[in-house]
C-alpha cells in the first residue's frame, strides 16, 4: 500500500512540475496566435 501511495505522489509531481513549465508556455502561444488573427483580420479589413 506504501509503495502506491509513493508511486501516485511521484505520478502528481511529474503532472504538476510539466504542468508548471508547460502551461505558461501554452498561454502565452495561443495569445500570440489570437493577437495574430486579429492583426491579420485588420490588415486585411484595410484592404
Amino acid at each position: 500500500m506504501q509503495c502506491r501511495a509513493r508511486e501516485i505522489i511521484l505520478e502528481t509531481t511529474r503532472i504538476a512540475l510539466f504542468s508548471i513549465i508547460f502551461f505558461p508556455r501554452a498561454i502565452c502561444y495561443n495569445l500570440e496566435i489570437f493577437i495574430y488573427k486579429i492583426m491579420w483580420r485588420d490588415f486585411f479589413n484595410e484592404k
